[in-house]
């Protein structure tokens, strides 16, 4: 028969000894690249960043505050610095589809100079014109096409336009001379988007510097034209002019030659939208839209646009999941899966690196530096974060916010340096902003308006230990649980479950210890007992099955009519041979119960029941806190 086995602070608790960590203060520390806690997921980000090919796109994973997009967003910094730059992207004039702009590519900060060449052309061609006879006028165009030939020469893109460009202008002499002979402002002309000038005038679109490595792109979710490029010029009924200053380049032609993030969550709220992105990156062509006629004229758009570009979309573990399952296109086209751990080993090599994460976090928020004592807590503090002794939280948002708060009682207090006491003040006061509900709980139970015993004996009911969520703050509480029995037909009734306050798994965690007290006591013969299982004074929805142990207590003490300990909290699940199973937020459990018999004084007999596989796995990590 199993015993109880009290467990010494030590394994409620795992110290890190600040001397054994090598320094004085973080100042002493070098920075640490951010993706050294992440392995698994660094070598899966370089590779599919460094394969490059197409479907080969990454989707990044992970759990909030993993710290996934900056890590990612400084990998990309470093790799893009280091290559080639994206081109220059132009409209100029389809003078065959005037609703499809011809796009024009450029090497890395050239079409500026294009947009500047093409604007001075035009005011060299109309100053020659004027002083040239019409009919020689043919004559006139040909040696200026052919010094702009000349300049731009070398650049395929450019020289199918510039032979398009000879073809119209020969065609539209005649109006180019109605419009020269009365030019008398010649900046006038130019900027007339209705004017021949306008015509061939060039629009710069995407423009980069040479020295900028590959185009970064981060895509923030706001609207279909931020990520296509804004189709904001209409051709009005009636008029064959558009002025193609007022396209818009989106994500999608920013990022070209580069890496494109998104969001998931943005991009999946708009089926159509995320259709349509599939169909970019099944094609490597970014489509002109369809044109569409109403009472504000035609919408056009650019031809389309060959994209070499690698997209990083961040999202969650679930909806990579479920994309996975329902979307045939999407493994085919994200074939890199980069997943953010949220916990790591806690050892020696690992600790050194979490030290060095915290040093590195500390440096870049500018705050002051840590001792050694401050860093210690915060170690003990990672493995809390995650309830595991042997394991070191990877949350990064969680750890920035505990370190700026320290920071902040640290020089309140004056303090050149964040010690142990500033980072164990920064937590208290944490949980002082959030523990209203929590008090208002614990007062219930202090003016006995909830009944909850803590000393002696009685028969049919136990302390369950349960967990309450408000928000971000989680907390413990006993709650009492009871049962019932009578002469019946071996039926056992879940109140919670009858009263459509239990949920699901606090239902199959009744179901399941009913068939372990069937199959125990019933093999040979039916079971004459009706019994009732309930959470007291419990008005609102429960669900989890930690809670099965203490029912199962609860019920064979009313079987037995033995009394049971109220002086013990009980927690773990039960499965259908009677083995006791392992159960989360032990610390917030323990801590829970504790604070109830603290204030009522402590006995020396007050406990808590837990697994034992609970504290074999070292699941206990700070209960109760700073012991």
């Amino acid at each position: 028969m199993n015993r109880l086995h009290i467990l010494p602070p030590r394994q409620l608790y795992r110290h890190c000894d600040p001397a054994g960590l090598g320094f004085a203060t973080t100042a002493e520390l070098s920075v640490a690249d951010g993706l050294t806690l992440q392995a698994r997921a660094a070598e899966a980000l370089r590779f599919g960043l460094g394969i490059r090919r197409r479907g080969y796109n990454l989707f990044v994973m992970g759990e909030p505050g993993s710290g996934r997009h900056e890590l990612v967003r400084e990998e990309l910094r470093r790799r893009s610095r280091t290559e080639a730059p994206g081109e220059d992207l132009c409209v100029a004039r389809n003078f065959h589809d005037p609703y499809a702009p011809r796009c024009l590519s450029l090497p890395a900060g050239r079409g500026p100079d294009f947009v500047a060449d093409m604007r001075a052309w035009l005011a060299d061609l109309a100053s020659a014109l004027k002083s040239f006879e019409w009919e020689l006028a043919a004559q006139a165009i040909a040696p200026l096409l052919a010094e702009l030939r000349q300049q731009w020469d070398g650049l395929p893109d450019l020289a199918a336009y510039f032979d398009a460009l000879e073809a119209d202008l020969l065609e539209q002499l005649e109006r180019l001379r109605s419009e020269v002979e009365v030019v008398d402002r010649l900046e006038a002309w130019l900027e007339n988007p209705a004017s021949l000038a306008g015509r061939y005038q060039v629009h710069l679109l995407v423009g980069r510097e040479a020295g900028d490595g590959a185009p970064l792109e981060y895509w923030s979710g706001r609207g279909r034209g931020s990520l296509f490029g804004a189709i904001e010029p209409r051709i009005q009924p009636g008029s064959s002019q558009e002025d193609l200053r007022l396209l818009r380049a989106g994500a999608l032609q920013r990022a070209n030659g580069g890496y494109l993030v998104l969001d998931a969550e943005h991009l999946l709220a708009d089926l159509e939208l995320w259709r349509d992105f599939k169909q970019v990156l099944a094609t490597g062509r970014l489509e002109p839209e369809r044109s569409r006629s109403g009472a504000e004229g035609v919408i056009f758009a650019p031809q389309a646009l060959p994209l070499r570009l690698q997209v990083v979309m961040i999202g969650e573990r679930s909806l990579y999941y479920q994309l996975a399952e329902q979307d045939a296109d999407f493994l085919r086209l994200f074939k890199v899966l980069v997943d953010f751990e949220d916990r790591l080993e806690w050892n020696a090599a690992n600790q050194a690196t979490f030290v060095g994460m915290l040093a590195s976090l500390i440096r870049r928020e500018e705050l002051l530096p840590m001792q050694a004592t401050g860093v210690a807590r915060m170690v003990e503090e990672g493995a809390r974060l995650v309830e595991d002794a042997e394991r070191l939280t990877t949350n990064l948002g969680v750890l920035a916010d505990i370190l700026r708060e320290t920071d902040y009682w640290a020089r309140q207090a004056g303090a050149s340096c964040m010690e142990r006491e500033h980072v164990v003040r920064a937590l208290h006061e944490w949980e002082q902003r959030a523990c209203r509900v929590r008090e208002r709980f614990h007062e219930d139970i202090l003016r006995d308006n909830v009944m909850i015993h803590t000393e002696g004996r009685l028969a049919a009911q136990v302390n369950g230990l349960m967990v309450v969520e408000v928000g971000d703050h989680v907390f413990g509480l006993p709650s009492r649980i009871t049962a019932t029995a009578w002469l019946g037909e071996g039926e056992i009734i879940d109140i919670e479950r009858e009263a459509q306050l239990g949920g699901a798994l606090h239902s199959k965690g009744v179901m399941i210890l009913s068939q372990f007290v069937g199959a125990r006591y019933a093999r040979t013969h039916s079971l004459s007992v009706t019994a009732s299982l309930v959470f007291e004074q419990s008005y609102g929805p429960l669900d989890g099955d930690s809670a099965s142990l203490g029912e199962l207590c609860a019920l064979l003490s009313a079987l037995a009519d033995l009394p049971m300990a109220q002086y013990l909290g009980v927690t773990g699940s039960v499965n259908q041979f009677g083995e006791v199973q392992s159960v989360g937020a032990v610390n917030e459990k323990i801590e829970g119960f504790f604070d109830i018999c603290s204030a009522r004084g402590l006995t020396g007999q007050q406990g808590v029941i837990l697994p034992r596989n609970t504290y074999e796995a070292s699941a206990c990590q700070g209960a109760i806190k700073d012991c």
